[in-house]
């Protein structure tokens, strides 16, 4: 049986893995856009009804509500599919990552995957567990609401607020703040790592083979996700780093998918597929009679004398 390269393999799949996770990826953010469009419309209807409210009476003006409220519906469940089909190929991503990382000798992979698993992790756990603790201060701490902006200046609530509770307030505020970049930051340093595994590829490779066939997108896709995920972290620029990560994500995979093309062996067929191929070649260019040219008898490969009226066989 034919015999393939595992470790091949292996990267051809992550690769199809990038591709695939980046083009749902902008599925989902066109999605998204298309759904804040809307939004900002049903916005500008709301106003527009308060000011004139005698055109919440007219016929026109409600069938217009009506078609807009079953588009943002259906806009809205294409939002979930599409966040659903995101969310499977970015589990399918990981999946091929922890594979791949087992033919990376230098570790590089694995790193990545596990910072990208801490950030999962962190992103979870971190606000939950400020949340909890801004609950249990509200308990024990007089005039404490942990549910408090301090840019709120509504109803003097500066001045009803009490020192500690004032202290504790502006702190938990801040840690909102700082475990909202932590696991970007970590997912930044997971995306260097795989930067630093493309790099691995070009100057170690098996063989020369190898080296020639590798495409030099993988390096330039690679450094684009790397840029992106770094943008990422800042709030400012934070569109134009996914952007840079979806657009690197895309081009990472499909240099990876040509560059590790599964390639058939000369010298390595399957058995059945040869002997199927040698009994077909035999078949028709076999100059033996299939049947009697005396008395119709259907005859057997290679017989020299007819079973049935005994006529010696010519070839």
């Amino acid at each position: 049986m034919l015999q393939i390269d595992k470790r091949v393999k292996s990267f051809r799949d992550f690769g199809k893995s990038m591709k695939y996770y980046s083009i749902s990826m902008w599925v989902f953010q066109a999605v998204n856009v298309i759904v804040n469009i809307f939004a900002i419309i049903g916005i500008a209807v709301y106003l527009y009804m308060m000011f004139s409210p005698s055109s919440m009476y007219d016929y026109s003006f409600s069938i217009i509500i009506i078609f807009y409220m079953i588009i943002m519906g259906l806009l809205i469940l294409l939002y979930l599919i599409s966040a659903l089909v995101n969310f499977i190929f970015f589990v399918n991503y990981l999946v091929k990552l922890s594979n791949s990382s087992n033919y990376d000798k230098n570790k590089n992979l694995k790193k990545s995957f596990i910072m990208e698993i801490i950030s999962i992790v962190l992103s979870i756990i971190l606000p939950l567990t400020l949340e909890m603790l801004g609950l249990f201060l509200g308990f024990i701490i007089p005039k404490y609401n942990y549910t408090f902006n301090p840019l709120d200046i509504y109803d003097n609530i500066w001045f009803d607020l009490t020192y500690t509770a004032f202290i504790v307030t502006i702190i938990l505020y801040s840690l909102r703040i700082i475990i909202g970049y932590i696991p970007r930051i970590l997912k930044a340093f997971g995306q260097k790592k795989l930067r630093k595994w493309t790099n691995d590829l070009f100057e170690f490779p098996v063989s020369s083979n190898e080296k020639e066939k590798l495409e030099p997108s993988i390096i330039e896709g690679s450094q684009l996700m790397k840029i992106g995920q770094v943008l990422g972290i800042f709030r400012i620029v934070r569109i134009f780093g996914k952007i840079m990560y979806i657009v690197g994500l895309g081009k990472t995979g499909k240099g990876l998918i040509k560059s590790f093309e599964i390639e058939c062996p000369k010298g390595l067929v399957n058995e059945r597929n040869t002997r199927v191929s040698q009994i077909k070649n035999m078949v028709e260019t076999s100059d033996i009679p299939l049947f009697c040219a005396y008395c119709g008898l259907r005859l057997f490969p290679n017989s020299q004398f007819c079973g049935k009226c005994g006529k010696a066989l010519k070839y």
